[in-house]
């Protein structure tokens, strides 16, 4: 493990004077093991070797000159660790009792040391790599009730479950102090020296927040891959926040994180830190996983999952289509949006009402009342906001009731993204062909029961 600390306040020049070296190790002692340690380098930054405080006493001892450069008492012959060194070949090192090693870079350069003290096989090896996948989700009914500002007077609950689509997080550990990011989907990539020199400023900012809210204390390789645009109502945005604070938290060899402690600290990196309008749900249905009854109220949320016999869950997932309709859209501006509507306490207990019988439809297995539901589940979402619909998703919904579907609504803030439609299946083929005609086609999807999932594996 890297140790977090200005790696120049070691690296001394080989024309230093002996006693600027000591002086200089009084107060390094305490990243050393508490004792004196100095790395010596040329003009061209090459380490040519290690001091240690007993080799400047044992020097001093025979009349050695205070002013002497410590270039004529460094000791050529050290031990050193280079970069993605294996981990048996770094335990033999320290078996020789060395507490602290220099790691050079391919070109002889100083990089960083490894402590013995706070060396972990598990965080060090090379070999392994660690995941994080997290599901998106749908929101069948409750929406826009999620929001701190509702469920703080009243409280609300929504109904939600997770489908296979994953935004999936790899991270590889490396012996210096160096954070890469890299996003597959938006071909971005970002490098840091260390966490206190993450800067801000481009579309990877929620991650390196997330990263920074999590305080890891070694380098890494990071790479994000998601099949969930954000800002397309399947809460994309929550699923790669959740996913980078997992894989994090399994590396943490101190106290890790329990789910409802993730999800807090995702919303707390999306909206309060990065300043994302929007509810709650999102992060506690993407941690969770499953059909879930996820219930808001003054005193906290709480998660229950919905035991739902497994012949409605098939029934369900083949009456459902889903449709992929517009662009992305920032789901922050539309929660902004306000109408004399939205304040009137009487929707958002219509909509908590509906929410209910949805569920015991469900419990039930009454799939079709579910249908009914779910359309009158759209129709509150628009009277509480009409941001949240346009005339195109208005008029494909339209024309997917006349074809004989019972419901359906727009995912996450609204205008754009996914479309959700419940219908028989022997109406599905006007559906899909209807939409088609306006560029609409369907989205293969299943659901799925988990939540985030973390593993290591072997490279």
């Amino acid at each position: 493990m890297m140790e977090t600390f200005d790696l120049d306040s070691i690296i001394h020049s080989e024309e230093q004077e002996i006693q600027s070296v000591m002086d200089r190790m009084n107060y390094t002692a305490q990243f050393t093991e508490n004792k004196g340690f100095a790395i010596i380098i040329n003009k061209n930054g090459v380490c040519l070797g290690v001091v240690t405080d007993g080799d400047l006493r044992n020097y001093l001892v025979k009349n050695g000159n205070l002013k002497t450069p410590v270039a004529h008492v460094l000791n050529q012959e050290f031990i050193s660790v280079t970069i993605g060194e294996d981990t048996n070949s770094i335990l033999r090192k320290f078996e020789l009792d060395i507490q602290v090693l220099p790691v050079l870079d391919e070109d002889k350069k100083p990089v960083g040391i490894i402590k013995y003290s706070q060396f972990s096989i598990l965080q060090n090896s090379s070999q392994w790599i660690y995941r994080a996948r997290v599901p998106g989700r749908i929101s069948f009914s409750g929406g826009g009730t999620d929001m701190s500002s509702v469920f703080n007077e009243n409280p609300t609950a929504v109904l939600s479950n997770t489908l296979n689509k994953f935004c999936t997080t790899s991270l590889m550990i490396r012996p210096d102090d160096k954070i890469h990011i890299y996003s597959k989907d938006l071909k971005l990539d970002y490098q840091a020296d260390n966490l206190g020199k993450l800067g801000f400023g481009d579309e990877l900012d929620l991650i390196k927040m997330a990263i920074l809210k999590m305080r890891p204390n070694v380098g890494f390789d990071i790479e994000i891959s998601s099949e969930i645009e954000i800002g397309t109502g399947l809460g994309g945005s929550s699923a790669a926040v959740v996913s980078v604070l997992s894989v994090l938290n399994e590396i943490n060899n101190e106290k890790k994180l329990d789910d409802y402690e993730i999800a807090n600290l995702a919303y707390q990196v999306e909206r309060i830190d990065m300043g994302l309008s929007g509810g709650w749900q999102d992060q506690y249905s993407t941690v969770f996983g499953g059909f879930n009854w996820i219930e808001f109220s003054n005193d906290g949320i709480l998660v229950n999952p919905l035991r739902i016999n497994e012949d409605v869950l098939l029934e369900l997932d083949y009456n459902l289509l889903l449709f992929r309709v517009g662009n992305t859209r920032k789901s922050a501006e539309i929660h902004n949006v306000k109408n004399k509507l939205q304040s009137d306490d009487k929707y958002f207990s219509e909509m908590l009402k509906n929410t209910i019988n949805m569920k015991k439809a469900l419990l039930r297995g009454k799939v079709r009342e579910f249908g009914d539901l779910l359309d009158y589940s759209w129709q509150l979402k628009t009277k509480m906001n009409s941001a949240v619909t346009n005339t195109f998703v208005e008029e494909l919904y339209n024309s997917a009731r006349n074809k004989g579907a019972l419901g359906g609504k727009l995912l996450g803030a609204g205008q754009s993204g996914y479309l959700l439609i419940y219908s028989s299946p022997k109406y599905h083929e006007d559906i899909i062909s209807k939409f088609s005609d306006q560029g609409v086609v369907p989205i293969n999807f299943n659901f799925n029961p988990k939540g985030v999932e973390v593993w290591k594996t072997l490279i």
